[in-house]
């Protein structure tokens, strides 16, 4: 079998897809992913029966220290190498996902979800990271955060990113996230009751917007928007779930992450030395509540799978207390692609995607040295320090702030910061918006696996690796596709 993958051609010889034992396929498989799990957080919230979902697999399930990965030369752990790694079963130096800013056409071996639907089984992929650009499936196709438009497949599921793509114009200023046009909310919401979301979701969804509009401090509000667009989504993806019915599905959520980048500082103040003399409650409680919210999307879902199911519930990297930032002043900022462009001089119409701190701007094919130039000339004023990391990949133009303590000593905020581009000087706050306080937790080695499901059995299995899942789960699922894998099959079964 050939396949091509981006530039890349490549010959795969077919091999068995059913267990020999009677010709019989082998189990369906859910992973439910949780960015930014670690052990260290779940243990506790166990012991006080916060998590029943997880205290539910794991009692009848394995356990296991999952560790991550990471690229040669690099000091952290990123989800975007992380996920590839998960999915291929090899190390990145054989899937060549290496660069933050990779992209599923970097891929050179089969995925998991791939080695399914080559054994002619449906798959059911939501917001796994690394899986745009979007390719026809049999089942569905919903990218992750770091997807660059809004295809989905089927197609018209695209307005499940609808409510991303907000919240990436509202860096301008020009929109506010949280007052659509009435047309639009009209459609929007016609889009959501079709898709699957529930009259129940939408009641608690009227109390989430009082809140997060009359009551939650405001540091809290990106926090209960993103745990409301989480139960959106369980709706949806529950909805396509039944609907084509995949062998091999998977649910993505990043709460949890963002929340113990976010809060861990509010949680821990006694190890922060720039830690608010007062913390209000709810900004205390915010990484626990994220935790508790996953287990509860968590349990939505297997109340409507099959029994048969093998769950595996797992994280990309774990998390640790970071209590001096690598990041300069108490606020995380982040580019505003279009205020950009205007200061830069390029086109407006060159298309611009946010992700988390970076932007991906896509210029005609003609025009990408002398936009990646363009960002290559803005300065720092007063110094020759650049203001951006510039890399530029396939069609892309990935622009990143360059901005950290060890390139500006001794700087503590960044509101009075001003650049200059082409004999132009503005402040950094023309370009940049403050989206909530610095990060006080980084992404660590120590990650959480939990499995289970009939034939697994019950057992503390110590550690494993990011490359024993794809072939830990392809075995579970009768798929004989284990040659050329890194990783081993777990002791679970």
């Amino acid at each position: 079998m050939v396949r091509k993958r981006g530039s890349l051609v490549i010959s795969e010889m077919q091999s068995p897809i059913y267990d020999a034992h009677k010709g019989e396929r082998g189990k369906r498989i859910f992973v439910f992913g949780i960015s930014g799990a670690t052990w260290t957080q779940i243990d506790p919230l166990l012991q006080s029966g916060r998590l029943p979902a997880m205290k539910s697999l794991i009692d009848r399930g394995a356990r296991a220290q999952l560790l991550s990965t990471r690229v040669a030369g690099d000091k952290h752990f990123r989800p975007q190498i992380a996920w590839p790694t998960i999915a291929t079963g090899v190390e990145p130096v054989k899937h060549r996902v290496t660069r933050f800013f990779h992209t599923a056409d970097d891929i050179v071996v089969p995925t998991i979800w791939e080695r399914f639907q080559q054994s002619g089984r449906r798959i059911g992929m939501f917001g796994w990271p690394i899986s745009w650009p979007v390719r026809p499936v049999k089942g569905f196709l919903i990218p992750g955060y770091d997807g660059r438009d809004p295809q989905t497949w089927p197609s018209e599921h695209s307005y499940i990113r609808t409510l991303d793509r907000r919240a990436e114009a509202a860096r301008d200023g020009r929109e506010n996230l949280g007052k659509l046009p009435l047309i639009e909310s009209f459609g929007l919401l016609q889009k959501l009751i079709r898709g699957g979301v529930r009259a129940s979701t939408f009641l608690r969804l009227i109390g989430s917007m009082i809140d997060i509009y009359l009551f939650a401090p405001d540091e809290l509000r990106p926090f209960l928007l993103r745990h409301a667009r989480l139960d959106i989504n369980v709706d949806i993806f529950l909805n396509l779930f039944r609907k084509h019915t995949p062998d091999f599905a998977a649910f993505v959520t990043f709460l949890v992450d963002y929340a113990e980048h976010r809060f861990w500082m509010f949680q821990e103040p006694d190890k922060f030395a720039d830690a608010p003399m007062q913390i209000a409650p709810r900004l205390a409680r915010a990484v626990g509540e994220s935790y508790v919210a996953v287990d509860h999307a968590l349990g939505k879902i297997l109340r409507q799978l099959d029994p048969q199911t093998i769950v595996a519930v797992l994280s990309e990297h774990g998390m640790a207390i970071e209590p001096i930032s690598a990041e300069i002043g108490l606020l995380h900022w982040v580019l505003r692609p279009g205020r950009l462009k205007e200061f830069v001089g390029i086109d407006q119409a060159v298309p611009a995607v946010p992700v988390a701190r970076w932007i991906a701007f896509r210029p005609p094919a003609d025009q990408q040295a002398a936009v990646a130039d363009r960002f290559r000339s803005v300065r720092i004023a007063g110094t020759d320090l650049p203001l951006f990391q510039i890399d530029v990949h396939r069609d892309e133009v990935i622009v990143k702030l360059a901005l950290w303590r060890k390139t500006l000593p001794g700087r503590e905020e960044l509101d009075s910061l001003q650049v200059r581009c082409n004999g132009h000087t503005v402040p950094f706050v023309e370009i940049a918006q403050r989206f909530g306080r610095r990060r006080s937790a980084m992404h660590a080695e120590n990650a959480v696996l939990i499995l289970a499901g009939p034939g697994v059995r019950r057992a503390d299995i110590g550690a494993a690796r990011l490359i024993d899942i794809a072939p830990t789960l392809l075995k579970a699922a009768g798929i004989n596709a284990l040659n050329g894998l890194d990783g081993r099959v777990l002791d679970v079964f």
